[in-house]
Parts: structure tokens; C-alpha cells; sequence
């Protein structure tokens, strides 16, 4: 193989058969100089026959069929053993800007849209992402340049998108797409108190996020006898008191996998048993005094009436001068 200053390669000696030639490295920073290639072997000098996927990769010709005797003599010389007709043409490329240089923020679980453009080149541009990986649930359009989907996941990605213009020249832009997860509300703020010996049911909720929600304590144990669903509910017959209470974490994980937690104080308390179980009656327009005693708490207690009311002071006499009894009935909470 011998080659020319400008670029003439000559290859010799060759039995007649089928070739192609290829050149495995060529200039990284020209295309071929025609969008149209010829891919066959058609006799003509100065047309493009080089077949290049994309700029800079290897390039390769047609099927070349050699025969002694029977090669044109109007091909660049007059010999019909020699074939000149196989031309490879590479052209400079001009300076391909892919814009925007960045890219709108993506919400995990909301539609998606982001159009690129590319200026410098000859239209029309086809696109592609050349390194990296887009975020789960989007795609890139390769005939218009957009961007769009479902982002199905928070974790960040970086990805290089490449736009090849109607003569293979390129322009990239490399970028970053990191989707956020919307805010996502627990409920309740606060939960309500556990007694020892009685079942116990709260069921969380979440908003914000996509449905359905996963749940799970992350932090702190729950009290004995209590169990946390994957749905969410909260429930069980609790064993043992915990004085103040327990902090415990609760946390929700929507469909796409984004999280949000909430750190409750859980309290179980005693059964407190109060004394005594019936009251003495009372007599109308007398003093009456009985002293309410609790156990099982922890001291000092304090009390009020849950439910009902106290009797009226008696302001009168009932016939006959007697003063009828007021019975206070038992059911006392304290």
C-alpha cells in the first residue's frame, strides 16, 4: 500500500476478487464531506463512497469486485486492471452549540417536558445521549430534540446529549438532572394515649406524595404488644406502661420512593383504679363529704367529672318535714 501527499492510496497486486477498504481512525474532528454516500460500486470518480456511522468512528467502502481486463478506462486513467473510482472526502466542521446549558427542574411523579436546540450546523439535527443515563422514566425524542416522561425515581443522574446535524457534524451538552420528591404530609401530629390491658388502633395517612404508601418505624422501638402494618395502622393490646412515653419515628414511602417522616410520642398508661366504686347517699340540706382515692397511676392525680353532673343544692323541705335522700350514683373517672 503506498499513498500520495494528497492523499492518493494505491493498493497493488491484488488477485481479482471482492474487497472493501476501511480505515479505522479517521480525522476525529471532520465528517465525511457528503451526507449522500454512494454504496456501491458504481464506476464513478469523485462521488463519496465512505459508509461512517457517526464522526470520528471508522469508515468503510463498498463491495469493490476487481477483474483483470474489465475496469473502466474514464475513471482517472486509462488502465482496465486498475480501479480509481473509490473516493473517501472529509470536510472541517463548524462549532454545533446544543442548548439550554441547563435544563428545568423534574418532579418525581409529575410529566416532564424539556426541548433541546442546536445552532452553528446545517439543519436537520438528529439527537442522542452519547454518555451516561437519563433519570428513570424519561426519554429523549431523536427526531425533535425532547425530553419528556415520568420521573419515577429521586437519584441523580449525569448524561451527555449529542446533536448530529444533517452532514454528521456534532455538538454535545453535558448535564445533571437530579428529580425531587413532592412534600408529603403524615397524619396525626399526635396520637393519642394507650392503656395497658386495652386495645389500641390508630391508622397513619400520607398526602403528597403518589399512592400508595408503605410504612415503617426507622427510629425507636414500640411499646410491647403494639405492631405497625405495612398499610399503616398502628394496633395491638399494649403489656406495660411507659411513664411519659416513647419517641418513636414513623416513616412513609410512596410508589415512586419518596419518603417523609414524623417523630410521635407514644404514651401507655396504667390502669388506675378509683375508690371508691359507690358513693353514700346524701342527705338534702345536710353537709356531705366523701373523699375519691386512686391507684395503679403515678402520683398526684387529679380529677373532674367526665360525664353527668352533680346535684343541686336543695333549697327547700319536702312534705311531711323530712329531708329526702339524694343519691350520687357511682361512675367515677380519674
Amino acid at each position: 500500500t503506498t499513498t500520495a501527499g494528497g492523499g492518493l492510496y494505491s493498493f497493488g497486486n491484488l488477485s481479482p476478487g471482492q474487497y472493501f477498504i476501511y480505515m479505522p481512525t479517521p480525522p476525529a474532528a471532520y465528517p465525511l464531506s457528503s451526507s449522500t454516500t454512494v454504496t456501491t460500486d458504481n464506476g464513478v470518480d469523485n462521488d463519496d463512497n465512505g459508509i461512517q456511522t457517526s464522526q470520528g468512528l471508522p469508515v468503510q467502502s463498498p463491495l469493490i469486485a476487481l477483474a483483470g481486463g474489465t475496469e473502466s478506462i474514464t475513471d482517472g486513467d486509462t488502465d482496465p486492471n486498475t480501479e480509481m473510482t473509490i473516493d473517501f472526502g472529509f470536510r472541517a466542521c463548524p462549532a454545533i452549540t446544543v442548548n439550554p446549558s441547563s435544563i428545568a427542574a423534574a418532579t418525581v411523579g409529575t410529566a416532564y417536558s424539556q426541548t433541546f436546540t442546536a445552532s452553528g450546523g446545517t439543519t436537520p439535527y438528529t439527537w442522542a445521549v452519547s454518555t451516561g443515563t437519563l433519570p428513570a422514566g424519561l426519554s429523549l425524542n431523536t427526531s425533535t430534540g425532547v425530553l419528556s416522561g415520568i420521573p419515577t425515581s429521586s437519584a441523580a443522574t449525569s448524561f451527555t446529549i449529542r446533536a448530529a446535524d444533517k452532514n454528521g457534524c456534532l455538538g454535545t451538552r453535558a448535564l445533571t438532572l437530579t428529580p425531587v420528591c413532592n412534600t408529603i404530609t403524615i397524619t396525626p401530629a399526635t396520637l393519642p394515649d394507650a392503656t395497658v390491658g386495652s386495645a389500641y388502633s390508630q391508622t397513619f395517612s400520607a398526602t403528597g406524595g403518589t399512592a400508595s404508601y408503605t410504612w415503617a418505624v426507622t427510629a425507636g422501638t414500640l411499646p410491647t404488644g403494639l405492631n405497625l402494618s405495612s398499610a399503616g395502622v398502628l394496633s395491638g393490646t399494649p403489656t406495660t406502661s411507659n411513664a411519659g412515653g416513647t419517641s418513636v419515628t414513623f416513616r412513609a414511602t410512596d410508589a415512586y420512593g419518596c419518603q417523609q417522616t414524623a417523630t410521635l410520642n407514644l404514651q401507655v398508661c396504667p390502669v388506675v383504679v378509683v375508690s371508691p366504686t359507690t358513693l353514700p347517699a346524701a342527705i338534702q340540706g345536710a353537709p356531705y363529704s366523701q373523699t375519691i382515692t386512686s391507684s395503679g397511676g403515678a402520683s398526684a392525680y387529679t380529677y373532674t367529672i367526665s360525664s353527668g353532673s352533680l346535684p343541686a343544692q336543695a333549697d327547700g323541705i319536702a312534705p311531711g318535714g323530712k329531708h329526702p335522700a339524694v343519691q350520687v350514683a357511682a361512675g367515677l373517672v380519674a
